[in-house]
């Protein structure tokens, strides 16, 4: 007996002794219990942050979305009145231009009937005055003259008017084509004469002087030959000539005297 109260004692000593780790230990286990309504609290609070900061993020993203695009928008609008507006002037422009092409056209067609006109007055005014052997003088056209009934002898074919220098120092050369038809040599002398619209003579060329002339010699031109002569007309007024004139004259004799 005295043996099993010793050993309920021990057992309680021992109970007694470890009374405040059991208590501490059960403590512990009672706190546990009670912080871990707080963490879950942490927990759906912190999802909940999370939630939101997506939210703003998201809205944050539409937000710039809608800026970037009322910022292509405004850019879209301000590059099509600018095209509008390029359209409108370019428009404008060939409108103009159309007007100055047609103005220019009915000025061009008005001068040219006036100088129609003033052609048909003139040819009025000097037909039958002007000496008869006068031919008209194109520019720029191969002229026949072997039909051409004139002072000058048989062995011409042609001439070429050409305009030389400038608007403020206008000149013209000629080209004479010559054909020896006869039987023996000929050494003509031909003179270029020029007038103008009212039949004054205003210069003339002597074939004699061009640089062709020497290529003929003494001989003249051989039977069947023919020959190309070129020079420059010296104008003693500055008027424009209309009508021409070739003679063959000898060296040292006088011009043969005009017809009316």
């Amino acid at each position: 007996m005295a043996d099993e109260a010793g050993t309920t004692k021990a057992t309680g000593g021992a109970l007694a002794g470890k009374g405040p780790e059991a208590g501490a230990e059960g403590g512990h286990r009672t706190g546990s219990r009670h912080r871990s309504p707080r963490s879950s609290w942490h927990w759906r609070h912190s999802r909940s942050e999370s939630v939101d900061s997506r939210r703003r993020r998201h809205r944050l993203v539409r937000q710039l979305l809608m800026v970037a695009v009322g910022l292509l928008a405004l850019v879209s609008a301000a590059l099509g009145v600018l095209w509008w507006h390029d359209h409108a002037v370019l428009r404008d422009d060939r409108e103009a231009e159309r007007a100055r092409t047609a103005k220019a056209e009915q000025l061009y067609k008005a001068r040219e009937e006036e100088i129609a006109s003033l052609r048909a007055q003139l040819a009025d005014l000097t037909e039958g005055r002007l000496p008869k052997p006068l031919l008209p003088l194109e520019v720029d056209t191969f002229i026949d003259l072997g039909e051409v009934k004139s002072p000058a002898s048989a062995s011409l074919r042609s001439i070429l008017f050409t305009r030389v220098g400038t608007k403020d120092n206008l000149g013209y050369e000629y080209r004479l084509t010559c054909h020896n038809g006869l039987a023996e040599s000929i050494q003509p002398g031909y003179l270029v004469l020029v007038f103008n619209g009212v039949g004054i003579q205003i210069g003339s060329a002597d074939v004699e002087r061009s640089l062709d002339w020497t290529r003929l010699g003494a001989t003249g031109l051989a039977p069947g030959e023919s020959c190309s002569f070129s020079g420059r007309i010296d104008l003693q007024f500055q008027d424009a000539p209309a009508y021409f004139l070739v003679l063959d004259v000898a060296h040292g004799d006088k011009l043969p005297r005009l017809m009316p």
